[in-house]
């Protein structure tokens, strides 16, 4: 089993093979078409972003096949004739004592006829090289032995190489006495417990890469780094910060509410004891997204305006801007409980787009034309701009290659086909993402996304396919608390709906009660309030549904989100008027919502509005004008592929048409309008069926049995 062999501060035994490199090429033993590539090499390795393993069979598949200035010898050979050439500790103390000398100093004069390359000391490799000699000259003797013991560990892998290239030298000398007493065995235990050997740098760097990732995909820490984390702290290895900043994350991500916050502030002190204050913008910053994780919205504003008010004082540009972004997409998901801002949406947004253009930071400027977009979507009506704000954040996603922003993007733009009547161009676009995902988005994102999708898919009346998709995302969602609250919360609606409509009232009691007892998702409160309305009418509460309902109008006002949620409400309230018997009342709240809608340029509203309307032309008597105004939509209603919609659109016509002769029973229904009516009917009860639309089968069975009364016609199910 592979073991991490961990070292200094800073040195290790593969970056004494990167320095060999450097001396290879101060010594100008290197071609000059290979200089590049190989510095190129030694700065990947040096650069905690790459990602590079700090093995020695890494630099055999890169140099192995590159010359050397010397006949026969590759730059591999080199390298390890400059390994092996370290025959005791005493000579590992000469190398580190010599390397200095690749260093240039200023006030010495250079030595004629030495040909050697100097480095200054400000270049990158000449840092390194100090770094090294420095870190070396620091350690304690029973670190510099393990060092050297972890060197011969690491070019053991090399020694059939090395015997092929030095024959002469295959019977290794008595200095080599650790080597000559190495069998089969010992030297296959070295390569695997040596394979690759890590600085406290190398452990930071590897757990900031893990809580980069964790951040990314809002996932726990795997069990594989837990294990590698304890054993870590089995060496004594002292990095407290991240330790601790690493617990937080997994404890937060498991749902440990507790724990989370004890190592945040654990986390907290450090920072504030050892960096002096200047990383508290930064746990405030923590502070308030592990709030707002668990919902405790107030809590979570307070922390962030603290955490602004802090940037600014300490004048940190990248954290003011993060903060701000976060406020901002904050408050784009959660419309309520969020009072007493310092800054105003439209301040906020501004100053980012500002700062987004000198910083070039593009997760900032993804994040704030995505919140332009959104408020120009639901407040300003203006589709073409929340289009152009949708399309450049998809380019400055792709141009920088940060696939994890385009997801949000996805999201957003499906939206807007939705809401522009373009089903299948959102159908296309949301499936298109959930068969071929990108692997770096967010575990969240992904959730959102497949929920959205088996919302989709539910609206076109499959049921059992979004039922099957909902469950296989809880799989994914069981990774993270915060992820699985979100799928919580989409599902649990979604039951809720479903139940209503088959009138199950005892489990779309409960499955309320469920959803009351946690705090839902941001997305969805809003239609879940709808559905508590919609409930309480099933019940034959209107009073109360009227109640609730006013109650949300009024929370809708005081949010400042007067435009989407107001025409929605106002769809639902003329929906209860007309449950109520009150067409009149509802007729002047249906007209309004036409001309919003319309105003919003929302197509599913519109539609939506039309057939509330045409039911009130029916309560009325107006049989010609509800069968003329839904006859001129059906191919737009077809275009959005909304079956409840399509459905109570051919309910409407028939009964339209039908109506007529029931209001003069001396008229005749001619065979033609008979066909056309119980097609009507037949195609209305096949999509309330795949609905499970209790309430309107019975509608359609109780119009399609007074229609085969009136005609004469034998009562027949076409369906089963």
């Amino acid at each position: 089993m592979k073991t991490d062999i961990i070292f200094g501060k800073y040195l290790t035994p593969h970056k004494i093979a990167l320095l060999v490199l450097v001396e290879l090429y101060c010594s100008f033993l290197l071609p000059p078409k290979h200089t590049i590539p190989v510095l190129t090499l030694v700065m990947e390795h040096l650069d905690p972003s790459c990602g590079n393993p700090s093995t020695l069979k890494h630099l055999c598949s890169f140099t192995s096949d590159k010359p050397s200035h010397l006949p026969g010898r590759t730059i591999y050979d080199m390298i390890l004739k400059r390994l092996w050439d370290l025959q005791s500790l005493d000579d590992l103390i000469s190398f580190f004592a010599s390397i200095p000398g690749l260093i240039s100093r200023r006030q010495s004069t250079p030595i004629i006829g030495r040909r050697l390359l100097l480095l200054s000391p400000s270049s990158f490799l000449g840092s390194f090289v100090r770094k090294c000699v420095v870190e070396f000259n620091n350690l304690p003797l029973d670190d510099v032995i393990k060092l050297w013991k972890g060197l011969i560990g690491y070019r053991s892998i090399s020694v059939p190489k090395w015997l092929q290239k030095n024959i002469e030298r295959s019977m290794f000398n008595s200095s080599m006495g650790v080597e000559t007493s190495l069998n089969e065995e010992m030297d296959e235990k070295i390569e695997n417990d040596y394979e690759e050997c890590l600085s406290v740098s190398d452990i930071e760097r590897l757990f900031e890469f893990h809580v980069s990732k964790m951040q990314r995909n809002k996932s726990k820490l795997s069990k594989e780094m837990k294990e590698r984390l304890k054993k870590f702290m089995e060496h004594n290895v002292s990095v407290p910060n991240i330790v601790n900043y690493v617990k937080f994350l997994d404890s937060w991500r498991s749902g440990d509410y507790r724990t989370s916050f004890d190592y945040l502030f654990r986390y907290f002190d450090y920072t504030m004891r050892n960096r002096d204050k200047t990383g508290y913008q930064y746990a405030l910053l923590d502070l308030a997204m592990l709030q707002a994780d668990f919902y405790c919205n107030k809590e979570a504003i307070w922390a962030i305006q603290e955490s602004i008010d802090t940037a600014r004082e300490n004048k940190d540009h990248a954290c003011l801007n993060y903060a701000l972004s976060f406020l901002t997409e904050f408050q784009r998901k959660e419309t309520e409980g969020i009072t007493g801002q310092s800054v105003s949406d439209e301040q906020a947004l501004n100053y980012l787009l500002l700062k987004a253009k000198e910083t070039k930071m593009v997760h900032l400027q993804t994040v704030t034309f995505l919140a332009e977009a959104k408020r120009a979507l639901l407040e300003e009506a203006i589709i073409d701009k929340a289009f152009e704000m949708v399309l450049k954040s998809f380019n400055l996603a792709l141009e920088s290659c940060s696939t994890s922003l385009i997801s949000s993007c996805i999201l957003m733009q499906s939206g807007i086909w939705s809401t522009l009547g373009c089903s299948y161009l959102c159908s296309v676009l949301l499936s298109i993402f959930i068969k071929y995902p990108y692997d770096d988005v967010s575990l969240e994102e992904v959730v959102r996304l497949r929920c959205a999708y088996a919302f989709h898919l539910s609206k076109e009346g499959k049921l059992d396919e979004s039922k099957k998709l909902m469950i296989e995302t809880q799989e994914i969602a069981f990774k993270s608390h915060k992820v699985y609250h979100v799928w919580s919360s989409y599902f649990l609606y979604q039951e809720l709906k479903q139940a209503i409509r088959r009138e199950d009232l005892r489990y779309a009691e409960k499955i309320y009660q469920q959803l009351s007892s946690i705090d839902v998702d941001g997305d969805v409160s809003f239609y879940i309030s709808i559905s508590e309305i919609e409930l309480e009418a099933k019940k034959g509460n209107f009073s109360l549904s009227f109640d609730k309902l006013s109650i949300m109008q009024n929370r809708v006002k005081m949010s400042g989100f007067e435009g989407l949620y107001h025409l929605m409400l106002l769809l639902v309230s003329a929906q209860l008027y007309i449950e109520c018997q009150q067409p009149l009342k509802a007729f002047s709240i249906a007209s309004k919502s036409i001309v919003l809608a319309t105003a919003h340029h929302n197509v599913p509203l519109v539609i939506k509005a039309i057939l509330l309307f045409s039911q009130i032309l029916l309560c009325l008597e107006e049989f010609s004008a509800a069968y003329d105004i839904v006859q001129r939509f059906i191919p737009k209603i077809l275009e959005t592929s909304d079956l409840e919609h399509e459905s109570i659109a051919y309910f409407i016509m028939a009964e339209s048409m039908f109506g007529r002769y029931q209001k003069d029973k001396n008229l005749e229904i001619n065979i033609v309008e008979q066909e056309e009516i119980s097609d009507l009917l037949d195609q209305a009860l096949k999509g309330f069926l795949k609905l499970q639309d209790v309430k309107y089968e019975n509608k359609v069975l109780r119009k399609k049995n007074e229609f085969c009364q009136r005609t004469g016609r034998i009562f027949e199910d076409k369906l089963n």
